[in-house]
């Protein structure tokens, strides 16, 4: 089948990409060149900025896809423009959101099922990191709603909803600070709240399998879906403790009392935590077990760390 990836050079798009091409699909990717893809020969590539009229003008007139892949939308108005530039062009618009969908509502969610969307919005936060992060969850709930909007006038949307996302090339090194702690033998600082507090991570190539079982079914079209890990009670403790296992090390913890996991890559205010039992019923969705993409990241993480000039501390 053919399908047009928006982005597909750095993370979910590349991994995703890598799927779709091992199964057998036809990949056009549309994006800026900024990020060099990994699969030239192997993909059509064409380069446009998708924030700009002629950016999506680049994709040949008439030409039409079983599925488009929006790894890159988060104003209404790059949905907006990708309807206008796809619709009466795609089988499927797949639109990768966010699990922070939740966390701007009053309150919170917790686990986070789709039908929580509809709560009500909590206040705007002060100018600072925390409205950083409303507004970024703020803006993908815009998105959300125009392609809403557009499924109701005949547009075939489907929306993933993901929590933070590991795996290898991850460009945020989200595990980077903690494998580089552990590689140098120090102690790894967390909070008296991580000792108990779960997470609910999703392998990158969860998120992959996912978008290529799309293209075998035509349900959940106008339908939004949580995909996560189906573990509920694993702990950044223990997801450290594998890591550190796949890497030969022992993971010694110095605990702080004062709850600074707000700015923990992955744990905290800002990191959901979402109930991925739709996607499990209507998509056949299947997480693979977290400590095997737990090692995988780990090694892989250690290896892009032994050609870097440094991590960031969270020792």
């Amino acid at each position: 089948m053919r399908v047009l990836v928006i982005g597909g050079t750095r993370f979910i798009g590349h991994h995703c990409v890598e799927r779709l091409l091992k199964e057998g699909h036809d990949v056009t990717l549309l994006h800026r060149g900024v990020s060099p893809s990994a699969f030239a020969g192997s993909v059509r590539e064409i380069l446009g900025d998708r924030s700009r009229p002629e950016g999506w003008a680049a994709l040949p007139e008439g030409e039409r896809w079983d599925l488009a892949l929006d790894t890159c939308a988060y104003r209404p108005s790059d949905s907006e423009a990708a309807v206008q530039a796809l619709r009466g062009r795609v089988g499927r618009f797949v639109h990768v959101s966010t699990g922070q969908v939740y966390l701007v509502l009053e309150p919170v969610p917790n686990p986070a099922r789709e039908y929580d969307y509809e709560g009500k919005l909590s206040p705007t936060p002060p100018p600072g990191p925390d409205r950083d992060a409303w507004q970024y969850g703020v803006d993908k709930r815009d998105c959300e709603d125009f392609l809403r909007r557009a499924f109701e006038s005949g547009f075939p949307v489907t929306v993933l909803r993901l929590p933070v996302v590991q795996g290898p090339r991850d460009p945020k090194r989200r595990l980077e600070a903690y494998v580089a702690a552990l590689l140098a033998g120090r102690p790894l600082r967390l909070t008296e709240a991580d000792r108990s507090r779960p997470i609910r991570h999703l392998y990158v190539g969860d998120v992959a399998s996912c978008v290529a079982g799309l293209l075998k079914t035509r349900r959940g079209l106008g339908r939004a879906f949580n995909l996560s890990m189906e573990e509920a009670d694993v702990t950044l403790p223990a997801l450290l403790e594998e890591a550190a296992r796949a890497l030969g090390r022992e993971a010694r913890f110095a605990w702080a009392e004062v709850d600074e996991a707000a700015g923990s890559p992955l744990s905290g205010t800002w990191v959901s935590f979402v109930d991925p039992a739709r996607a499990k019923e209507e998509l056949g969705f299947c997480a693979s077990p977290w400590r095997d993409w737990v090692r995988e990241t780990a090694r892989w993480t250690a290896s892009a760390l032994s050609g870097s000039a440094g991590a960031p501390d969270r020792s």
